[in-house]
């Protein structure tokens, strides 16, 4: 515990905010008689004081209170700065300052700023008893959430063990100041979880933001019991706390609470709400949980988001564990995306994980009987056969499986597009795929499919673009897509290379100049583009540079040996 207590002593100081108490200040000025000395020194020591000279602040302080001895504003500064003096230099004066501070006890008890500084300058000298009489003071004349704080710290310096009761007035006085509660659950959070958990809630219902909502989330499932936690849950109410419905359950979903998952199912399947339901349903397919995936199947609801497809594959995969004799062709026929075939194989797989040790999985006999199971209770077509490949790829990890895993996604993602179903992932695989099988030309009808249904991705639009460019297209075109990646990522290295190789082609070498120059110091740059770079600078008659690049691009033979061959060849011809 004691490691928390430097970073204890840390939040207190951010917790300063919150120390200040709204009584006015001594009111001792009608004595004050301000003159035209005492003015000067006072203001020449407010600037030794804001310097952090406080040995020099003092001296003039006290020369000012010799001229206004009745001045209690600068008889306030003239104890601070000796006080301040000794913690930046404890050792000077220390005698001095404490029978100056000692014997105007009555006049710092006024002062909350005066008690803090007395506070800190009493443990300096490690002065517990006057320790004890400044936090006395401040609680009972001053209070705060600081001098709750300082009060808890002490304690816990003295007896060696925290008591957390002395924290929880904090937590009044800090009311609804989101910051002061933020610092004050953190310093819970070391000492007492489940104060820090109210923290945390309050802070949530002041500002119920994602972050807030994340925070508390999180401290629920840490902190609380499994019943005293369900029945905060089952208070809340749908759709009004949905938000914080959905990070409780993520949080339990990522800490792998089944216990309150299940308790909140049947509260969350009735809501219906396909992104709440889904947090739920991987731990009653854990925890085989008839009731909850029975009512599960007679009510769930596909729809075309991602947790939709999620809990589809949970129930298509329970029902093959289950050996159902339900018609899954409704559940099939709603998936459109390849993560959510793949899915099922996991859940599936997943099922044995729970019940054996890892190393006694027989996943060879496994995955026979889950093929044997698709080829019987599937019909025959592109989703029955990823299913397999997918399976079948699990225990064999050849060349040929790999390739009739490729084919069988392939055809999946085609039948897919043939309906008019695109999803980001399934296109990217497929150009990716293309690509590492020098299928070029078939890229470009993906590509442009790709940016008319996801106009936002940038890197579609550059590959289109440099694709025409490397497969002699249209130029004009391919500088506009390009151009339009650009506009969406302006410092984007990859796509500065493509604009500068466009400009080449155009035999505007200066103007590829101007675009490949920002490119030129790239960590780790690509073959390709160490390529381009030396075409350039050779056709502007830079020959040293066009030669390092060259040479450069020629020696990365295993990342790229396409075009270190054609960087060698360049540099053969160069003479090099």
């Amino acid at each position: 515990m004691k490691k928390y207590v430097l970073g204890l002593v840390v939040i207190t100081l951010l917790l300063a905010a919150c120390g200040s108490n709204q009584r006015l200040r001594p009111q001792s000025q009608s004595s004050s008689r301000p003159n035209h000395h005492s003015m000067y020194f006072y203001m020449a020591a407010n600037l030794q004081f804001l310097d952090g000279y406080y040995e020099n602040a003092w001296t003039l302080y006290q020369r000012a209170l010799n001229h206004d001895p009745g001045s209690s504003k600068i008889k306030k500064e003239l104890l601070m700065s000796a006080m301040y003096h000794h913690l930046q230099q404890p050792s000077a004066d220390a005698d001095k300052i404490k029978n100056l501070v000692n014997s105007n006890k009555s006049f710092i008890s006024e002062d909350d700023e005066l008690l803090d500084a007395a506070y800190g300058f009493y443990s300096a000298l490690r002065d517990t008893s006057s320790q004890r009489w400044a936090l006395d003071t401040m609680l009972e004349n001053h209070p705060s959430a600081r001098a709750h704080v300082l009060n808890f710290l002490y304690s816990y310096s003295v007896l060696g063990k925290p008591d957390t009761s002395l924290l929880h007035p904090a937590l009044d006085y800090i009311q609804n100041d989101d910051k002061q509660l933020q610092y004050l659950g953190s310093m819970f959070e070391a000492v007492d979880p489940l104060f820090s958990l109210k923290a945390a809630q309050r802070l949530y219902e002041i500002d119920p933001d994602e972050d807030t909502a994340y925070n508390f989330a999180r401290l629920y499932l840490k902190t609380g019991s499994t019943k005293s936690n369900y029945a905060y849950f089952d208070g809340l109410s749908y759709p009004k706390d949905r938000q914080i419905m959905h990070y409780i359950l993520d949080a339990a979903l990522a800490f792998e609470s089944w216990d309150f998952l299940n308790r909140a199912a049947l509260k969350v399947l009735d809501t219906k709400d396909n992104l709440l339901i889904y947090c739920v349903t991987a731990a009653a397919f854990v925890e085989r949980n008839t009731q909850v995936l029975t009512k599960l199947e007679n009510s769930f609801l596909p729809d075309d988001t991602p947790e939709s497809g999620y809990i589809t594959s949970l129930l298509v995969a329970n029902s093959f564990l289950a050996k159902s004799a339900n018609d899954l062709t409704p559940l099939l026929d709603s998936i459109s995306r390849c993560t959510d075939l793949e899915n099922i194989v996991r859940f599936y797989m997943l099922a044995y994980n729970y019940d054996l040790p890892e190393e006694m999985i027989p996943w060879d006999s496994i995955c026979t009987e889950f093929v044997n199971l698709l080829n019987r209770e599937l019909p025959e077509g592109p989703k029955r056969e990823y299913l397999i490949a997918t399976t079948q790829a699990i225990p064999d990890q050849s060349p040929e499986a790999e390739a009739r895993y490729n084919q069988a996604k392939e055809e999946l993602i085609k039948s897919f597009m043939q309906q008019d179903i695109y999803d980001k992932d399934d296109l990217a695989w497929i150009l990716q795929h293309y690509y590492f099988s020098d299928r070029k030309e078939e890229r470009i009808p993906l590509l442009r499919i790709a940016i008319r249904e996801f106009p936002d991705q940038a890197v579609w639009f550059n590959d289109l673009g440099y694709t025409l460019l490397i497969m002699d297209g249209d130029l004009d075109e391919a500088g506009e897509l390009i151009f339009k990646a650009l506009s969406m990522e302006p410092h984007n290295n990859y796509f500065l290379d493509s604009i500068a190789w466009y400009f080449y082609l155009k035999k505007d070498y200066h103007q590829a100049l101007n675009y490949i120059s920002p490119v030129m110091e790239m960590e780790d740059m690509p073959a390709e583009i160490a390529y381009h770079i030396g075409l350039i600078h050779m056709r502007l008659a830079d020959f040293d540079t066009a030669t390092h690049y060259m040479k450069y691009a020629s020696e990365r033979t295993e990342e790229d040996p396409e075009y270190s061959e054609k960087a060698k060849r360049s540099l053969e011809i160069w003479g090099n």
